[in-house]
């Protein structure tokens, strides 16, 4: 939500003063002036609470028929600190013609120099932005005669830090020493607004320049003063460093950069990632701990960044400030009530879990609020007069807000959504929703995703059968925590499907682990999507991420009876005694194949027979061609003493025909004898790769015509090429 000044203004007629004329426009003694509620502006983390006038910078444009011009010069606004009045110095006024237009658009501060404002490009220029002053702009309002001003708003266009620090004992506070001068590197910038010429737009803000950008004291907005760690001992201690505004930037990836001046320890930079929103204030807290390091080298600083609204000045009537929010949470059920809401640290990101944080959250007449949470999850709502905890895992992985809806009943139970106008297609956008196994009922055949979602700490149950007919659309989103342990009990097929006779699509599994415990008496088989493929089931554009433990068992498939897996991916580690492969352990599918796959984690079998191959472990069928177009760039490797056999880089043992065509393996990724039965894979090399005329091997993002890559990778890495073929779904 936009943090802004509200200015609710009455218009003031006052007759006074003489016609002008600009651009050819007649001007009466109607004078512009507004009256408004001025809240204070910000400087550093505190208010002018107090003034006697304030400075702002308008532009005027000016209705000539179907065409407006600039006014030439600033307008020289000016608010008086006593009465809140808003006016122009000189006087402006509206036009003769009561219905010719006027066009406004202003900025603070204003700019002192009148080289700053170009009227003929329509550009505003503050030169250098010294860290603790606010700028703000309006959008361009329209009026006239006819129809007034009604009001106009100011928009905070910078973000606003505050600089916190403490060490973590005694030992650290000696190491440091004192803390004496603190800078944000690239924030010392000059700034350039172009103005809007249509009503509703605000100008564009462009930030430009490299310079170091001094945090000052929040008090006084002076240099801040040496900072004596070992008066801030301990997280509860923290000390208030300094205060800077400057240009809003994602800095997630290209971290924002802190350079700390300390007394023993010379200069040492922090880096936060964090993306910085405008009209936001955000906390960064720098942990010190023992083992600093000497200048130049980057040190283990610790920083974490926490979001709070916009400071608001002494008087909140004045200064109207909403909190930021990039979540909405809509349950129609729970209208006009109160939920809390669980927000839990992300492990993905963090690689730690922290105390969960519970934050309640209104809910409007159609039963919707909106919070902030930053990085963390949504693990779970719950309404607090009498509901029970719903799962959610959400996060926002990349978006800038997420939204979240749910239908729920009487007994706080979550029910199936489908989309508008299309009851045949369920939408899963929640943990809770997934965690319903696609039991919706026979007339809904399509699952669709609408989001990543985390399990949460919930282990599956896997799903008995993907039924003929019934397709789960991923939408290439993608599951976190996925946990599925059949360590205790043997079962004869497992994963998030223990069969498939239906389509599966588009969906990735980032996180979570498998444990696979197939009955040793039967042709079992155990895989991340599905424990059985049969009936012409499909897996396509699919990929795994997550580890897989136990014999019989492989990234995507367990056993492949009769379909097709097409455009899959394993990056997830494959572990077991025997029978592993990276997309499918056992095919024996007569007409299924595998194509345009492929297979990069690690896979390690202790058994033998090993059974065990890049794409497939073990491959018993009279098909011809049921591996096409795939490779592997996985380590093959065994931890068994004896003599290993039915091992290989694709398929690691055969009783067909020509088993593969047109794959390829990397020749690090298994140093053994290739298996025999005509089992053949080239290595990569500039002479071995593939060719987009090659069947299956076209570029194109068509899967339906054979163009099942992105691209081919650059065989000019060679001879240790480190950039390989990639799928029409992939990311670059």
């Amino acid at each position: 939500m936009k943090k802004s000044m509200i200015f609710p203004a009455i218009l003031l007629l006052l007759f006074a003063g003489c016609s002008e004329r600009e651009n050819g426009i007649d001007y009466n003694n109607e004078e512009i002036r507004i009256v408004s509620k001025f809240g204070p502006v910000t400087r550093g983390e505190g208010p002018i609470a107090t003034f006697s006038s304030l400075n702002v910078g308008f532009a005027r444009l000016d209705q000539q028929g179907s065409d407006w011009k600039w006014k030439s010069s600033q307008l020289d606004g000016i608010v008086n600190g006593s009465t809140k009045v808003l006016s122009f110095s000189p006087v402006e006024n509206y036009p003769s013609d009561k219905s010719q237009k006027v066009r406004l658009t202003g900025w603070y501060p204003r700019v002192v120099s009148a080289e700053y404002f170009d009227s003929s490009t329509g550009k505003v220029t503050f030169p250098e932005i010294d860290g603790s002053t606010d700028i703000m702009v309006t959008e361009m309002v329209e009026g006239s005669q006819d129809v007034k001003f009604t009001g106009i708003t100011f928009y905070h266009i910078l973000s606003q830090v505050t600089v916190k620090a403490y060490v973590e004992d005694a030992d650290a506070a000696d190491t440091w020493g004192k803390i004496q001068s603190v800078k944000i590197l690239g924030k010392k910038q000059g700034f350039t607004l172009t103005l809007p010429t249509e009503t509703g737009n605000k100008p564009n803000a462009v930030p430009d320049g490299t310079d170091k950008l001094p945090l000052s004291d929040i008090d006084t907005h002076d240099d801040i003063s040496p900072l004596d760690l070992s008066t801030a001992i301990g997280t509860g201690l923290a000390k208030t460093l300094g205060t800077a505004m400057f240009a809003p930037g994602d800095h997630t990836t290209d971290k924002l950069q802190i350079e700390i001046g300390t007394e023993k320890k010379g200069t040492v930079i922090a880096k936060v990632s964090n993306n910085f929103a405008e009209g936001t204030s955000y906390t960064i807290t720098l942990k010190f701990n023992k083992n600093g390091e000497s200048a130049p080298a980057e040190v283990a600083i610790e920083p974490t960044v926490t979001v709070s609204p916009w400071i608001n000045g002494t008087n909140p009537v004045e200064v109207g400030v909403a909190v930021p929010t990039d979540a909405t949470i809509t349950v129609l059920a729970y209208a006009d009530q109160t939920i809390e809401v669980t927000l839990i640290d992300d492990d993905e990101a963090t690689e730690s879990a922290g105390e969960p944080e519970i934050v309640s959250v209104p809910l409007d007449e159609i039963g919707t609020g909106s919070l902030y949470i930053g990085d963390k999850v949504i693990k779970s709502i719950q309404k607090v007069s009498g509901g029970t905890p719903i799962l959610i895992g959400r996060k926002k992985a990349g978006e800038d807000k997420i939204t979240v809806v749910l239908n729920v009943d009487a007994a706080h139970k979550v029910q199936w959504r489908t989309k508008e106008s299309d009851a045949t297609t369920a939408l899963i956008g929640t943990a809770a929703e997934l965690l319903l196994r696609f039991n919706a009922p026979n007339t809904v055949t399509t699952y669709e995703f609408e989001s990543d979602i985390d399990l949460v700490g919930e282990e599956w149950v896997p799903v008995e059968e993907l039924s003929s007919g019934v397709t789960v659309d991923g939408q290439h989103h993608k599951i976190y925590g996925l946990i599925i342990n059949s360590a205790a009990t043997a079962v004869d097929f497992l994963g998030l499907f223990n069969a498939c006779s239906g389509i599966i699509q588009n969906l990735h599994i980032k996180s979570g682990a498998i444990t696979v415990n197939i009955n040793s008496s039967t042709s079992g088989g155990g895989g991340v999507f599905v424990g059985e493929l049969k009936s012409n089931g499909q897996i396509i554009g699919c990929s795994n991420s997550i580890p897989v433990n136990g014999r019989y068992s492989a990234g995507i498939c367990g056993r492949l009876t009769e379909g097709s897996i097409i455009g899959c991916v394993n990056h997830g580690a494959i572990t077991g005694s025997t029978g592993i492969g990276g997309i499918c352990y056992y095919h024996t599918a007569e007409n299924g194949i595998i194509k345009a796959c492929y297979n990069t984690g690690s896979i390690t079998s202790s058994g033998t027979p090993a059974y065990t191959g890049g794409i497939v472990g073990r491959f018993n069928t009279d098909a011809n061609r049921g591996i096409n177009a795939c490779y592997n760039i996985g380590s093959i490797s065994t931890t068994s003493s004896s003599a290993v056999t039915s091992m290989g880089p694709i398929n690691g043992h055969s009783t067909s025909k020509a088993a593969t065509v047109k794959c390829y393996h990397s020749a690090s990724s298994y140093t053994g004898a290739l298996p025999a039965s005509a089992n053949a894979s080239k290595a990569f090399s500039q002479t071995n790769w593939p060719n987009k005329e090659d069947e299956n091997w076209d570029i194109g993002n068509d899967p339906t015509t054979g163009k099942y890559w992105k691209n081919l990778g650059n065989q000019k890495n060679n001879p240790s090429p480190t950039d390989f073929p990639k799928l029409y779904w992939e990311e670059d």
